[in-house]
């Protein structure tokens, strides 16, 4: 160490440079970084879907079993759920993390093996991960839908669609253009023709491509088939044999021409259905804020050319603009930290030059971590920026213990260059260590791994990163600018300042009896084991609630609602909306037919939970008059929203138990008032008729059951035989229906249909059973399972007090054996992150323990030093409490955190005391004069550190639920555990250093000296 100082005293231009170049190297990487919300989230899933027809869910689980069964036999799946109803199996895979690049073509050869297997799965879908959200939204006005839908799709959709930053764009609300070819079952069998023959022979007719090829010349040359129907005019003249001879297809079906999807709006703006929405997500290289500026750049393009003719272009929602803002705010508080960091340096200091030199070493040290955050891939994010917010109180540490143990040197009459390096090696030691014990508690967070605790993992690194810079800068920087400025303003100062005297006082009285010194430690360890007690009624959540300036409600309507029910209840709720306080503008769109997404913009004087609680509570007043099942938030869960998920998982065999089991459970939660939406995934049992078919009687009219199948397929829906192009350009969907709807089983059973002998009823060959099934059944790990989910207010009731009535609920049924009722959804995610962060807390807590038995040389010593952390604890508690915020995963980093933070003040206490006895002093006089040694750097640190915080822990601007917890438990647990730290190390260390001594004379039979445990 040393040679290094003197080193760098002699060539001061290299410091000076290397700082300049810092400050350009930071500057540089800066401007590289992109921005967003929250670190990406590596997801290590895929998803299934298989696609069944009329199969119902009954029928389909055996096919569902079948492909869990070789899903389970793939080695690195770590789950999966499914849920299978009528037609459809859907199916979500989780793999072991990091496997999913290998994992996921094998899925994909599972899917394609069972699907080929089984004649009635149609189709399969196989999918990674999950895809952006929309985040850009644009209205589009002024003109009729018919004019607005063509521009949409020929001139918006297209140019945005070009910009690098955009994924998708999807065009809400526009005209879908369809003809349906509607067949009469009286002109048809007049003319001897079958549906199922015409949509064959449309299918034979509309197929192009490549036929073979032969050679010409040198070369081969292909031969194609080119008549794949384009228009209408083509469709109309294709041949149809009949009795009668060729036809043409326009004389055998009537052409209806059909859009607006029946009629029926799809969007509404603050009401007014004469309105598009079009929605833009960002590419996979684009973030929500490059979206919008390469959006915004764009919409003004189009408005400035002014080709829309009467139609405007308007922007309604930007994700971007919130995520810049809260980014401001975030980086606001840490420049302010930044500030305070200084004032509190500049009032102990009460030294113009020393203050300057820690103010050029901030910065310096804040550069040098951007700078670094660049090659390493990180964003300017939320906890990112947190992350700095915090190590800007936590880097001025070594700075201030170094520069005040300069400060001191010369202040007892040390040459200066001596005073910088004797006081910079004194305490060189006890800097490493305590940088080191705060650095080694985020490795256990990399340990747990997982996408959460991945993103909270940003965090610790960059704190990290800023105390290894910010050590690199006080070894170099603080002592070439002390050396150089810290002259003649410097007084020699020998007497003890009032503080200290008090300190020195209430120090000796404790330590001058071994029975004072177990009484505080006694007394110390009562108040942590009572403040414990506060775990109970502090609240309690994952991660915390962040409203935006837009809120998004999804409204679910009941299967089969007509598309007038829609519209009604989509205007009757934009008139409820119409005398809500604090909505500006608000957007409905029919996502699908059951499905209505709202979304709102709020002025700023509006609050995103006010306006969010009392739309759902208007809108749920609707159910009565209006198809509305159920009113929530957007994904079902709590991290963006006013409301949280809450699910059980009941696991058996029985359908039926199930069902009873999920009636029971549903019944008691109910009976809180404060629960909304609660049900299971069984409840809607479906009444269906079961085709029986008669093979005898088919095979004695010279037919087979796949023709059965088929024409009563026909009868219901809607075949799709292709596209075809409109005069204007567009694309229009081409079906194949029946002119007259099938509404009754009668009418089904009368159905003639043509067979070799002629015309004969249906009844002849099928039969219909009526039966009751369920209209999903689900599944986990193969198991079959019932979920009881519901949503909690997250402003009114904590997950602690939902886990609580969820239990006595559970504990109040029947449960047979063989049957396991399971927390699931938050309260599964609450019950792990508990154990997740008591294992990333003991772990560190281990780690810290090596890094300081390496520091002293002993396994004693450690020990002494890690009796502060109870007391921190207990001021997180007490912090948490005081303040009403949640004991989260934030909250609980924060204490990991604060393990780190709080033992560097007992390491230096610690070391203090021990340089004091290696130089002769007694032991009581050690612990005394080694308290009032380290007090001032000690209270500097604890200050400035929690100054630095203090703006996060207040929550100025916007994020604040995701700043305050984690702030105000360091700051609390920092205050606290500091205050008790400077009376509870002097008492450990004697009655310790007293209990050690006794066995070494009990064993030795020498009287101990002075000598260090």
């Amino acid at each position: 160490m040393k040679w290094l100082l003197n080193g760098l005293l002699k060539r001061n231009l290299v410091v000076a440079l290397a700082v300049i170049a810092t400050i350009v190297f930071g500057a540089w990487g800066a401007s590289k970084l992109d921005m967003e919300l929250m670190p990406e989230m590596s997801i290590d899933q895929a998803g299934v879907t298989l696609y069944a027809g009329s199969m119902s869910a009954l029928e389909l689980e055996e096919v569902t079993k079948e492909l869990e069964q070789q899903i389970d036999s793939l080695d690195d799946v770590d789950t999966y759920y499914s849920t299978t109803s009528d037609g459809l199996i859907e199916l979500s895979v989780v793999f072991k993390e990091g496997t999913v690049d290998d994992a996921y073509p094998a899925l994909e050869q599972v899917v394609k093996s069972v699907e080929s297997d089984h004649a009635k799965v149609t189709e399969s879908i196989t999918y990674s991960a999950m895809g952006t959200g929309d985040s850009y939204f644009l209205n589009f006005y002024g003109e009729n839908l018919d004019e607005l839908s063509q521009k949409a799709r020929q001139m918006i959709k297209p140019r945005f669609e070009a910009l690098d930053e955009v994924g998708s764009v999807t065009v809400s609300g526009a005209v879908n253009r369809e003809i349906t070819l509607k067949w009469d079952d009286t002109k048809l069998r007049e003319k001897g023709v079958e549906p199922l023959s015409i949509a064959q022979r449309l299918e034979e007719e509309n197929i192009g491509g490549v036929l073979g090829s032969i050679n010409a010349g040198d070369e081969q040359v292909q031969i194609r088939w080119e008549e794949e129907i384009t228009n209408e005019e083509t469709l109309k003249e294709i041949k149809i044999r009949t009795n009668n001879g060729i036809e043409p297809l326009g004389d055998l079906v009537t052409f209806s021409a059909e859009g607006l999807d029946d009629g029926a709006a799809m969007v509404w703006y603050n009401g007014d259905t004469n309105y598009l929405s079009i929605q833009l997500a960002p590419s996979e290289s684009a973030t929500d804020v490059s979206l919008a500026e390469a959006a915004r750049k764009e919409l003004k393009k189009i408005q400035d050319e002014d080709v829309l003719g009467e139609a405007q272009l308007t922007e309604m929602i930007a994700a971007g603009d919130f995520i810049t803002d809260s980014i401001d705010n975030v980086w606001m508080n840490v420049l302010i930290g930044g500030a305070l960091a200084l004032v509190i340096l500049l009032l102990f200091l009460r030294h113009v030059r020393a203050t300057l030199i820690m103010a050029i070493a901030i910065p310096t040290s804040i550069l040098l971590t951007v700078g670094l955050m660049w090659p390493m891939g990180y964003t300017i994010n939320m906890l990112s920026l947190m992350g700095l917010g915090l190590g800007i109180g936590m880097m001025v540490d070594a700075a201030i213990v170094i520069l005040e143990s300069i400060f001191k040197q010369m202040q007892n009459g040390v040459s200066r260059r001596k005073a910088v390096i004797d006081g910079t090696r004194e305490v060189a030691s006890a800097v490493v260590a305590s940088t080191l014990t705060t650095v080694v508690v985020f490795i256990p967070i990399a340990i747990v791994g997982g996408p959460m605790w991945g993103i909270i993992l940003v965090l610790g690194l960059v704190i990290a990163i800023a105390l290894i810079s910010s050590v690199v800068i006080s070894f170099t920087v603080i002592p070439v600018l002390s050396n150089l400025w810290l002259k003649k303003s410097v007084k020699h100062k020998q007497h003890r300042t009032k503080a200290q005297v008090v300190y020195a006082a209430l120090s000796g009285w404790v330590t001058g009896r071994m029975w004072r010194s177990i009484v505080v430690i006694i007394s110390f360890f009562i108040m942590f084991i009572v403040s414990l007690v506060l775990i109970f009624v502090i609240p309690k959540g994952l991660f915390p609630t962040e409203g935006g300036r837009e809120v998004q409600v999804m409204v679910t309507l009941e299967d089969g609602v007509s598309a007038s029910e829609r519209e009604k209840t989509a205007e009757a709720m934009n008139e409820l909306m119409k005398n809500v306080e604090g909505i500006d503008e608000n957007l409905i769109i029919a996502v699908s037919n059951e499905m209505l997404q709202v979304m709102i913009t709020l002025p700023p004087e509006a609050t995103y939970d006010g306006v969010y609680e009392e739309t759902v509570k208007r809108f749920e007043s609707l159910e009565e008059k209006h198809p509305i099942v159920s009113v929530g938030d957007l994904m079902g869960g709590g991290d963006m929203t006013g409301s949280g998920a809450l699910s059980v998982t009941i696991q058996g065999e029985s359908l039926e138990t199930l069902t009873k089991v999920g009636d029971e459970l549903v019944a008691e939660l109910e009976k809180n008032d404060d629960l909304r939406n609660v049900g299971h995934s069984m409840e809607k049992q479906v009444q269906t008729f079961h085709v029986n078919v008669d093979e005898k009687a088919l095979e004695g009219a010279g037919m087979v059951p796949s023709e059965a199948r088929e024409a009563i397929r026909l009868l219901f829906d809607k075949q799709p035989i292709g596209m075809i192009q409109s005069e204007q350009g567009e694309e229009v969907s081409v079906y194949l229906a029946p002119a007259e709807k099938i509404e009754t089983k009668k009418q089904l059973e009368e159905t003639e249909w043509m067979t070799p002998e002629g015309l004969r009823p249906l009844s002849d060959f099928v039969s219909l059973e009526e039966k009751t099934a369920p209209q999903q059944i689900a599944h986990e790990d193969g198991e079959r399972t019932l979920t009881v989910s519901g949503e909690y207010p997250v402003m009114a009731m904590d997950l602690g007090a939902v886990r609580a009535l969820t239990n006595e609920a559970v504990s109040a049924i029947d449960v047979p054996d063989g049957y396991e009722v399971i927390q699931g959804g938050d309260l599964e995610e609450l019950e792990q992150a508990e154990q997740d962060i008591l294992m990333i807390l003991g772990v560190a807590v281990f780690l810290a323990f090596v890094v300081m038995a390496v520091q002293f040389n002993s396994m004693i010593q450690p020990l002494m030093v890690m009796s502060v952390i109870p007391v921190s604890i207990t001021g997180v508690l007490l912090g948490l409490f005081i303040f009403q915020q949640e004991l989260n995963i934030l909250s609980g980093i924060g204490m990991v955190i604060l393990v780190g933070i709080i033992l560097n003040n007992a390491i230096l206490l610690v070391t203090r005391i021990n340089q004091l006895r290696e130089d002769g002093m007694s032991r009581h006089e050690a612990l005394v004069q080694a308290g009032v040694d380290r007090l001032r750097p000690i209270f500097m640190t604890t200050l400035t550190t929690a100054g630095g915080m203090l703006p996060l822990a207040l929550a100025i601007g916007g994020s604040s639920s995701y700043q305050a917890p984690l702030a105000i438990a360091i700051i609390s647990g920092l205050l606290f555990g500091t205050l008790i730290t400077l009376l509870l190390i002097p008492a450990v260390y004697l009655v310790v250093d007293t209990i050690v001594s006794w066995i070494k004379q009990l064993f030795t039979g020498k009287k101990q000296g002075n000598n260090l445990v």
